[in-house]
């Protein structure tokens, strides 16, 4: 199958917007992974950020909203790991991951 660059480039895009990886765009697309990482790199785009959409494939649709409101309520890591079934390390991790830095970071920031 033959794409127009800009026809690849607005592909790709939209597959990042949905946050899918190189294989699943290039299974839609009819080309292989490696062309998809290929003109992903040319084009000067980054890989989809995923963690969310796995995070609510397994545990739950409204998973990142549940964590959001337990971490804005103040609920310590190891309260929201129990909820989730993790560890409080990894709801930590979680926490940094949704909020793109760590909480000791976020209550100076609130402080200032």
């Amino acid at each position: 199958m033959t794409y127009e660059r800009s026809q690849l480039e607005a592909a790709i895009r939209c597959g990042l917007a949905h946050a899918l990886t190189d294989r699943e765009m290039a299974a839609q697309l009819h080309l292989g992974p490696s062309t998809i990482s290929h003109w992903r790199h040319r084009f000067g785009l980054a890989p989809a950020d995923k963690f969310e959409r796995r995070f609510r494939t397994r545990y739950g649709p409204d998973a990142v909203e549940r964590f959001r409101a337990l971490a804005d309520a103040g609920t310590t890591f190891r309260e929201l790991g129990a909820a989730f079934g993790v560890s409080h390390e990894y709801a930590r991790q979680v926490y940094c991951k949704l909020y793109q830095r760590s909480r000791r970071g976020r209550t100076a920031e609130a402080r200032a």
